[in-house]
């Protein structure tokens, strides 16, 4: 993610992957416990569902899923003229095999997303003193999605991301 005030934007790129110490990009894995609550994510999450006993059966991680939205045999156009819009798929399977609703996965990377940039802006320097004074409608999320995506499928992006609490439904 990246943060920005007026004309200055700052990108985050210290991620911490645990043990492995930092990095400038995280990897897009989540790990989620057998009811569906948020683990880790990034490094953190592969780590921790490699390392603990007798949780691969019951955890659920997530790797890459960003894109395993996408179905396998979704058309993506390649020029302008020939664009298709795709839909994105309702459940995700994670590497057990163990099939979970898009929803829920994306919702709780948007929670752990959200308390990340605020603890970064609690922490940083620049922005520590500003933070302390900002509510939620100081400042907005922005989210990317790919241009072919339908109107459907940008709409459940946009619920998504206002169950995980980045905005209110009013704005």
């Amino acid at each position: 993610y990246a943060l920005g005030a007026t004309k200055d934007i700052q990108a985050h790129a210290e991620w911490n992957s645990g043990k492995y110490g930092m990095a400038d990009k995280t990897k897009t894995m989540i790990l989620l416990d057998e009811n569906e609550q948020f683990l880790a994510f990034g490094e953190a999450a592969k780590n921790n569902y490699i390392t603990t006993p007798g949780k691969k059966d019951e955890w659920m991680l997530f790797e890459k899923f960003k894109m395993s939205l996408f179905a396998a045999d979704a058309v993506i156009a390649v020029d302008e003229d020939s664009k298709e819009e795709v839909d994105i798929r309702d459940t995700l399977t994670a590497t057990n095999g163990k099939q979970v609703a898009s929803s829920v996965v994306f919702i709780a990377a948007f929670k752990y997303l959200h308390d990340q940039a605020k603890n970064y802006l609690k922490r940083c320097k620049l922005t520590r003193a500003l933070f302390k004074s900002l509510t939620p409608r100081d400042y907005q999320w922005i989210i990317s999605v790919p241009a072919i995506w339908n109107d459907a499928s940008k709409y459940k992006m946009r619920e998504w991301a206002i169950a995980a609490g980045l905005v209110s439904r009013d704005i």
